[in-house]
């Protein structure tokens, strides 16, 4: 019998055009986030080849619900695992995060012949959001996650099955918009070497000042978004080494 099911999401992407304002995480958020930010070798991602987005906090966000689901010794080491020093703390950090250019949800979907504890339901309603919703078919499920990452990601379920009593969903949202942009008539088709050798893709391109480094091999730049609340980095391995997604 499979009692849960945890399903974190992130999805990308670039139309935000009003400069947001975020919080400034207290010292309680800011304790929570180095669990928070574990890497996906502690969450079980492996690479399978193909291409893989992962939100650290989106899983360990659906992971601290179902903690809040659990009771006595099982809850102990749920929270131990996970180096949850605090929910309010990592409640706190969520609403730091979110923003214009961020959005965060959750959802509790439950089978109809179950009814989740009050306490459960009001415990991850008022720490992290999450709409506690009857677990009705596999379109209502599809559909929320498609709503909530604004149809980036209209599918993510293939089935439900019957042994299921509940599926726990965090849905991560960016909209960003780049501090440069760049001209769209310098993107062009573009060899990208893979794995298995190299594709055409459209690529983007140009020539500006920007933060830049190398270290054995390895090199690095960090592109501005507008708000100046993130920025994304992006590195390339030494020539002839393959990525590893774990460091």
């Amino acid at each position: 019998m499979r009692p849960f099911v945890i399903a974190p999401l992130l999805c990308l992407g670039a139309c935000q055009s009003v400069p947001p304002k975020i919080q400034t995480p207290s010292a309680e958020a800011k304790a929570q986030v180095p669990a928070a930010a574990t890497s996906i070798r502690e969450f079980g991602a492996r690479p399978t080849g193909e291409n893989l987005v992962w939100s650290p906090v989106s899983a360990y966000v659906a992971f601290a619900m179902l903690t809040e689901g659990a009771s006595g010794d099982t809850q102990t080491k749920l929270s131990k695992a996970l180096d949850l020093k605090s929910a309010d703390g990592l409640s706190a950090l969520i609403q730091s995060l979110t923003s214009p250019e961020v959005t965060i949800a959750d959802a509790v979907f439950v089978r109809p012949d179950l009814k989740a504890a009050p306490a459960f339901s009001e415990r991850t309603g008022r720490l992290y959001g999450a709409e506690a919703l009857p677990l009705q078919s596999l379109e209502q499920l599809n559909g929320w996650v498609s709503e909530k990452t604004k149809e980036r990601i209209p599918k993510l379920f293939d089935r439900i099955n019957p042994d299921d009593v509940a599926v726990l969903v965090n849905a991560v949202t960016f909209d960003g918009k780049w501090a440069k942009p760049f001209e769209k008539s310098a993107t062009k088709e573009r060899d990208f070497k893979v794995a298995s050798g190299a594709v055409k893709v459209p690529i983007m391109a140009a020539k500006r000042r920007m933060l830049y480094g190398e270290k054995d091999g390895t090199k690095m730049v960090v592109l501005q978004y507008e708000s100046g609340n993130y920025e994304m980095v992006a590195w390339l391995p030494p020539v002839g080494e393959k990525p590893n997604p774990y460091e």
